[in-house]
């Protein structure tokens, strides 16, 4: 995906889909000599601020942790919401962060997209199973108390009772 301040323009050298040949270039010219690859020039590294905390599970994938006011290099196009990034400075990480993360995915978004309800990661899926079972352990424990209480109160009225009783047969 190209984004609008890409470096990249039509004029750019670069290989003919079907062909085979490299273009041409004269061989000699401190040009030549100078570039690489046709149509390669070297990445420019961009460097962003995490905006929102994001921990991966596990790093199985080459996920990176990252936390909000890191500070992530990146040099890489985006690939399905997610960018290769690496992190300088005391501690040194790379691996991969999601775009929206860096809040990169704020300025490619549009309405339609906004508007498209997307289903629940696996996390927020995990997540949402905590809630739900916090709060029936919650609930379980309120009707267990309640329980006490009301076991309570009626062998405090069954001691009064016998009690009561006690003193008329007496007299």
């Amino acid at each position: 995906r190209i984004s609008e301040d890409s470096d990249f323009s039509a004029e750019a050298t670069t290989r003919a889909p079907e062909s085979t040949e490299d273009t041409p270039v004269k061989e000699g010219t401190s040009a030549a000599m100078a570039s690489g690859a046709p149509g390669l020039e070297a990445p420019e590294a961009q460097v962003y601020t995490v905006v929102a905390h994001w921990e991966p599970e596990n790093r199985k994938y080459g996920e990176m942790p990252v936390k909000v006011g890191d500070e992530v290099w990146t040099s890489g196009e985006m690939e399905n919401e997610w960018v290769y990034g690496c992190k300088r400075g005391d501690t040194t990480d790379e691996g991969w962060v999601p775009a929206s993360a860096l809040g990169l995915l704020d300025d490619i978004s549009t309405a339609d997209e906004e508007e498209e309800e997307k289903p629940p990661t696996r996390r927020q899926r995990q997540q949402q199973r905590q809630r739900e079972l916090r709060e029936q352990r919650e609930q379980h424990e309120r009707e267990e108390r309640e329980q006490r209480e009301l076991e309570q109160r009626i062998a405090a009225a069954g001691d009064k009772g016998r009690r009561g009783r006690g003193r008329g047969a007496g007299v």
